[in-house]
């Protein structure tokens, strides 16, 4: 009974994810692989649940009955991890070539892995199953590989965090490692306790840390650019108007690229979103340059913002010719530069619209100045 209403209930949650995330607007290979996670997962919760009920003896309990079940339970295990493992891949955005491609060496490392343990098990199926219940070699076979690719998804899934290029997802990875780890502490008491679904609720738990790290990134960045939004910029801004005002203890700066909308008129929006991205990737090596790495997003448009903390005036003067040095170095067939305007801000609400007028003003006029050169 337990077990029965431990699938249902993992087939109704994980149904809900997947319906959601099939109308969230993400990176279509992102997506993509998402689905085809959740689905790889309702498919292990089904077939777990005759597997369940034949080695409870609620269904005809054979040695031919047990090993297919078993058979059949180790082939969508093979498929729920190999999903896991091209989702972890896609996070960062793969392309779609990518994303094609490294499903095929999978499918195809899947196809003959099933084909191997389905020759192994089925010319002895005697051997696999000792006083009604299947061999620990069994397990072992089947669910170390298995294991072994959770801990490798976590793995790859810190480091992907703490690498610079992958700063603005750093939640997500976070998340994503950590799901793995859950499913494997779940599935070491299912071992211990096997008369408990414990597996599936790991797997509910497991799921949900996966799909809520996507609604975060989702709520808090820019689709395009993977920068935080302006939602979070209002939010850093509430939280910073919470604290006791100190003296110039931040700086707003604005961010401005030149020339965007003839890239756009001339070159398309393709090209120009091209542009965006690699502006974005720039400004997030430049302030990973900074002692106090600054709060980073995207404004809207060609428009980014830059929070200081803790930062001296005479620290970001030179901050427009850094970013401008930098993309001067890019492999890019259009020039690109941007304009940079701050203001001192002492964290007061009250004062806050006047010192961001005061930022754009400033980047205007900067802006005049390089147009004039």
């Amino acid at each position: 009974m337990y077990y029965s209403l431990a699938n249902g209930l993992g087939l109704v949650i994980v149904g809900i994810l997947l319906y959601f995330n099939f109308s969230r607007n993400d990176f279509q290979v992102k997506r993509q692989a998402l689905n085809e996670l959740f689905i790889a997962t309702l498919a292990y919760i089904m077939v777990d649940i005759p597997w369940t009920y034949i080695n409870h003896d609620l269904l005809p309990k054979t040695v031919y009955t047990q090993v297919i079940s078993s058979y059949i339970l180790a082939i969508v295990g093979y498929y729920l991890i190999s999903s896991w493992l091209v989702y972890s891949f896609t996070i960062s955005g793969k392309t779609k070539f990518d994303f094609k491609k490294f499903w095929k060496v999978v499918r195809l490392v899947n196809l003959g892995a099933a084909l191997a343990l389905g020759v192994v098990m089925f010319v002895i199926p005697d051997f696999w199953v000792v006083d009604g219940s299947m061999r620990l070699l069994f397990y072992i076979l089947v669910y170390g590989p298995l294991i072994i690719t959770l801990v490798f998804i976590s793995i790859y899934s810190f480091i992907r965090s703490f690498q610079k290029t992958h700063y603005a997802r750093k939640r997500e990875y976070h998340l994503n490692a950590f799901g793995p780890l859950v499913l494997v502490v779940f599935a070491v008491f299912q071992i211990i306790n096997n008369d408990l679904p414990v597996l599936v609720y790991g797997l509910i738990v497991s799921m949900v840390l996966i799909f809520l790290s996507v609604v975060l990134f989702q709520n808090t960045r820019d689709p395009l650019t993977g920068l935080n939004n302006r939602n979070q910029l209002n939010r850093i801004i509430t939280n910073i108007g919470k604290e006791r005002p100190i003296d110039d203890k931040y700086i707003l700066v604005m961010i401005d690229a030149n020339c965007f909308k003839s890239i756009n008129d001339k070159l398309g929006h393709v090209k120009g979103d091209e542009v965006l991205v690699l502006i974005a990737k720039t400004l997030v090596e430049v302030s990973n340059r900074y002692k106090e790495k600054p709060f980073l997003c995207r404004y809207g448009g060609d428009e980014f913002v830059m929070v200081f903390k803790d930062t001296q005036e005479s620290e970001i003067v030179d901050l427009q010719d850094l970013i401008n040095d930098e993309l001067v170095g890019r492999d890019v067939r259009v020039p690109i530069s941007v304009s940079v305007g701050h203001a001192k801000w002492n964290g007061d609400m009250r004062d806050y619209e006047t010192c961001f007028r005061m930022a754009d003003e400033n980047m205007y006029e900067n802006k005049a100045i390089l147009k004039n050169k």
